[in-house]
C-alpha cells in the first residue's frame, strides 16, 4: 500500500492510489488543522507528548515542517518517524536533520522509478530507511536476526545475536518486532520480508559466525535433552520447548550438514524421534530424503579418502531413519530397499550395532507382510547381536519384535513370555513410551485370551502413560483397544 509501482494481479491491472495527506508548507501559519499533523501527533501518543502549535517554540515548529515535508504526506512514513521520535534524542529540528534520504541498495524488485521520494518505492527502501534510524550498534545486532527462519526465544536471541530484552521491546514497539497475540511466551518473530532484508544487509562474515552460533546454541539444547542417550520425550519442557523449535532446528542443522558438520546427523536423529512422537510423518520423510540426497553425494566424493567410511556409516544410518518414515507409512517395499541397502553398508564397515537395527527393522517389515519364518530369523540374529553387544534398550525392543510375531500367529502363550521380559527391561531403563507400546501389546494378547480384567489392566496402564508423553496416536490406538474390551464384553455403551 505505500508502493508508487503499478501493482499486477492475474485478471485485473489497476493503480493503487496511496492518498498522502497535505502538510504544512511553512512553519509561520498555524498547521494543527492538517490530517498530517493530527497523525504525527495521535502516533507520539502520552510518551512523547506534542504540543498544540502555539505551545512549541519556532525551532519545534520548523523541525516538524521539514519532518512532514520529508515524508511526503505518506501516512506509514508518518507513523515510522512519530513511532522513533519516543526514543530519538533531541528537539524535532534535530530529527528533521538526519532524517536525508539514504543511499538505497536494496532496489532488486524496482524496475524504474515510480517518481516522488526514493524510500517510498519500495518495501526495502521502507526497511532500509526504517533502519538508518537506528544506531549503527543495534543496526548491526538487529539484522543477525534474520539466521532464525521462523520465530525465535528471547534466550535464542540473547545467546545466538547478542540481542537483549530491552532490544526486543524497543524494536517492537518501533514495529520491526513481531510478537503473535496468541503467544503468551517470550517468541518473537521478523516479518518475512524484513527478515530477508535483514539478512541481506549482514555482512557476510557475521552472518557466518552467527550461523555458526545459531547451530552451537540448538545442538547444545537438544544434547541437553538427551538422557541414556536418548531423547527424554518422557519430559514436558523437553516436548513444549521442541513443539516451538523443531523446525528452527531442521533449519539450521540441513544447512550445517552441507558445509559439513556432521554432529548435525546425531541432533537430526534425536529431532526424528520427536517427530514421531507428534506424527509429523511427511516432514520425518522430508528431513531424511534430503539428508540421503546429500550424504550420498559426499560419500561418492569421498571415495579413496581417509573419511569415506565416516562419510558411508553416515550414508547407512541415514538409510535406516529414511526406511523408519517409509515403515510409519506402510510403503514396504521402499522401507526394505533402505533396511537391506544400511544392512550391507554396515556389514562392509563391520558396525555390529547398525548391522542389529537393520536386521531388526527387516523382521518388523516382514512380520506385518505375514512371512513369519523370516521375521522371526531376522529378529532372532538382532536379538543374538543386542546380547553380545550388552544393548539392553536394543534387546528389550527385539524381544518385544519376536512377542508380535508370534502373537500374530496365535501363539499367545509364548508370545508372552517374550512381551513380559520386554516390559521388565523397558521399566528397568525408564522407556515409558517402550513400556507402553508393550503393555498395549499384551492387553491385545489377553483380549485374544479372553482375560477381560488383565486386558484392560493393561490398556489403562499404557492409556495413562501415553497421555503423560502426550503421544495422541498411542492414545487414540489405546482407547480403541479399551472399546474392543467393552465390546467383546457385550457392554455396547461403554464400548462406544
Amino acid at each position: 500500500g505505500t508502493s508508487r509501482k503499478q501493482i499486477m494481479v492475474h485478471n485485473v491491472a489497476q493503480n493503487l492510489v496511496v492518498n498522502c495527506f497535505e502538510v504544512p508548507t511553512s512553519a509561520e501559519e498555524d498547521f494543527d488543522y492538517l490530517p498530517a499533523v493530527e497523525l504525527f501527533r495521535d502516533r507520539l501518543g502520552e510518551s512523547a507528548k506534542l504540543p498544540q502549535y502555539e505551545e512549541l517554540s519556532v525551532e519545534d515548529r520548523e523541525g516538524l515542517v521539514e519532518i512532514l515535508k520529508i515524508t511526503n504526506g505518506f501516512p506509514l512514513a508518518i507513523e515510522i518517524v512519530a513511532a522513533n521520535r519516543v526514543y530519538a534524542p533531541g528537539s524535532l529540528k534535530d530529527i528533521a536533520e538526519n532524517l536525508g534520504v539514504q543511499q538505497i541498495r536494496y532496489r532488486k524488485e524496482l524496475g524504474e522509478s515510480g517518481g516522488g521520494a526514493e524510500r517510498h518505492e519500495s518495501m526495502g527502501a521502507c526497511f532500509q530507511w526504517s533502519l538508518e534510524l537506528l544506531t549503527e550498534d543495534e543496526r548491526k545486532r538487529f539484522v543477525t536476526l534474520g539466521v532464525f527462519p521462523y520465530d525465535f526465544s528471547l534466550k535464542a536471541a540473547e545467546l545466538v545475536c547478542n540481542v537483549s530484552e530491552v532490544d526486543l521491546i524497543r524494536w517492537r514497539q518501533r514495529s520491526l518486532i513481531q510478537q503473535d497475540a496468541m503467544n503468551l511466551g517470550d517468541r518473537r518473530f521478523l516479518l518475512s520480508l524484513l527478515k530477508e532484508y535483514a539478512w541481506d544487509e549482514c555482512e557476510v562474515e557475521v552472518r557466518t559466525e552467527t550461523e555458526s552460533k545459531g547451530v552451537e546454541f540448538f545442538a547444545s539444547m537438544v544434547d541437553g535433552f538427551i538422557r541414556n542417550d536418548r531423547l527424554d520425550i518422557n519430559d514436558n519442557n523437553v516436548r513444549s520447548t521442541l513443539d516451538a523449535e523443531w523446525r528452527t532446528i531442521i533449519s539450521m542443522h540441513s544447512s550445517a550438514l552441507l558445509i559439513g558438520d556432521y554432529n548435525s546427523y546425531l541432533v537430526l536423529s534425536n529431532i526424528d524421534a520427536f517427530l514421531g512422537l507428534r506424527g509429523l510423518w511427511s516432514e520425518r520423510e522430508a528431513i531424511w530424503a534430503e539428508m540421503h540426497i546429500t550424504v550420498q553425494g559426499l560419500s561418492q566424493s569421498a571415495r579413496g579418502s581417509g573419511e569415506a567410511g565416516s562419510f558411508l556409516q553416515y550414508e547407512g544410518v541415514v538409510l535406516i531413519n529414511l526406511g523408519n518414515v517409509y515403515l510409519d507409512k506402510g510403503r514396504w517395499s521402499d522401507a526394505e530397499n533402505c533396511y537391506n541397502y544400511g544392512l550391507k553398508i554396515f556389514r562392509y564397515l563391520g558396525d555390529r550395532h547398525g548391522e542389529a537395527n537393520a536386521l531388526g527393522n527387516l523382521g518388523t517389515i516382514y512380520s506385518r507382510q505375514g512371512k513369519w519364518l523370516e521375521s522371526t530369523v531376522f529378529n532372532e540374529d538382532s536379538l543374538r547381536i543386542m546380547r553380545l553387544l550388552r544393548d539392553q534398550h536394543g534387546e528389550g525392543q527385539c524381544l518385544m519384535r519376536l512377542g508380535i510375531v508370534l502373537d500374530q500367529q496365535g501363539k499367545w502363550s509364548e508370545a508372552i513370555v517374550f512381551y513380559k521380559d520386554s516390559l521388565r527391561i523397558m521399566r528397568l531403563l525408564r522407556d515409558q513410551h517402550g513400556e507402553a507400546h508393550v503393555l498395549g501389546n499384551l492387553g491385545h494378547v489377553f483380549l485374544h485370551q479372553m482375560r477381560w480384567s488383565d486386558a484392560m489392566t493393561c490398556y489403562e496402564g499404557s492409556l495413562e502413560i501415553f497421555r503423560a508423553l502426550g503421544d495422541p496416536h498411542g492414545e487414540s490406538q489405546t482407547l480403541s483397544s479399551i472399546g474392543n474390551v467393552y465390546f467383546n464384553q457385550c457392554d455396547f455403551t461403554k464400548s462406544i
